[in-house]
């Protein structure tokens, strides 16, 4: 790369814009990257509510047999 103090004015503003447009794209693609992958959650929404609605059933069952147990010692 070429020292930038051997460089003109023109030169120093051309590279500027060049890399101002290149973060321009890389940032462009970080967001469009990031979109992506909230749609990809998104699309397996259904499937995270289902294996949520199976734990808290496992759950609820748990407590039941739980609180079922602990009447049958008590009497």
């Amino acid at each position: 790369m070429t020292e930038p103090r051997t460089l003109s004015r023109e030169k120093l503003e051309q590279m500027i814009g060049e890399t101002e447009t290149s973060l321009t794209d890389l940032k462009a693609e970080l967001t469009r990257r990031d979109q992506a992958a909230q749609h990809r959650e998104i699309d397996h929404l259904e499937e995270h509510m289902n294996s949520a609605e199976t734990g808290l059933r496992s759950v609820r069952d748990f407590f039941r047999l739980l609180t079922a147990e602990l009447r049958k010692s008590e009497s």
